[in-house]
């Protein structure tokens, strides 16, 4: 009877141990490679996510990972995203966010959902361009301190989905006297982009500028978001608008730099055409 009682405990013991072997996925060792994602930043972030939970998350320095990031994960369903070093903007839950009165980062990032069913995996990181490049020329500047107000309805994006988030986006730019400004914007979500000229500390000119940039039928959705060039006359209701397509760069020194584009038609509203001035344009550079 003993020996029965005995051979029945180790039986049962068996059949336990395997049962909650089959409710725990067998690991994957996921190694990041960031071969692409190098020519952008040599700094990012990751987090992972799988089976209601947080699986990873961490700050690395390509430069300690040449050969790429590896962390082991449960095999089956899960999802990562991985974004450049953040300055201004910073973490709030699953996004990334820029408080008001900051000026967004050039940030790139990805997302993905993958399906892992083997002892490793290796997935590649492709990051996108999360910002605007929006440079201004403005002509005939009156004198006095005049700097440039922008406002919009979106402060950022989801780590989940890349898509916006929703909040009072508000970022002051000095002018220098230059008569040129350059400022980032994050993905919006509608034309509700205002820009407002102050001249010492007091508004004397608004424009539309988010309705401005859907006359061009630009395109937030994209994957790398183009940069924004525009042209106007400080004292005139004239402005041109010119989308400058987004072509990527080899390295992250020289990707989204300000490149030199010459007006050649006026976009909005077609009544007149200016020239960028290019010792102002290297300035910024």
């Amino acid at each position: 009877m003993k020996t029965k009682l005995f051979f029945l405990a180790a039986a049962f013991s068996i059949v336990s141990c395997t049962i909650k072997e089959d409710r725990l996925p067998c690991p994957c060792l996921l190694k990041l490679d960031f071969g692409i994602a190098a020519r952008y930043s040599p700094l990012y972030s990751v987090k992972g996510w799988g089976y209601g939970e947080s699986l990873f998350g961490e700050s690395i320095n390509l430069e300690d990972w040449p050969d790429g990031w590896s962390v082991r994960v449960p095999k089956g369903e899960i999802e990562y995203s991985a974004y450049s070093a953040l300055s201004d903007c910073v973490m709030k839950g699953n996004a990334v966010i820029v408080p008001e009165g900051k000026g967004f980062d050039r940030i790139w990032a990805c997302h993905k959902n993958l399906s892992l069913s083997e002892e490793e995996t290796v997935d590649r990181v492709e990051p996108h361009k999360q910002w605007a490049e929006v440079t201004i020329q403005i002509k005939d500047l009156p004198e006095g301190e005049l700097t440039t107000e922008i406002t919009g309805n979106s402060i950022g994006f989801s780590l989940t989905d890349l898509r916006p988030v929703a909040g009072l986006f508000r970022t002051t730019i000095s002018n220098g006297g230059k008569g040129i400004v350059s400022f980032n914007i994050p993905r919006q979500d509608d034309d509700g982009l205002n820009m407002v000229l102050l001249c010492e500390g007091m508004p004397v000119k608004t424009y539309e500028l988010g309705k401005m940039i859907a006359g061009t039928g630009y395109d937030w959705n994209a994957e790398d978001l183009d940069d924004i060039y525009l042209g106007m006359d400080y004292n005139k209701l004239e402005m041109d608008i010119y989308i400058d397509p987004w072509s990527g760069g080899d390295t992250y020194n020289d990707a989204g730099m300000v490149s030199v584009i010459p007006f050649t038609d006026c976009m909005y509203p077609v009544r007149s055409s200016y020239g960028w001035d290019d010792s102002e344009i290297n300035d910024l550079q």
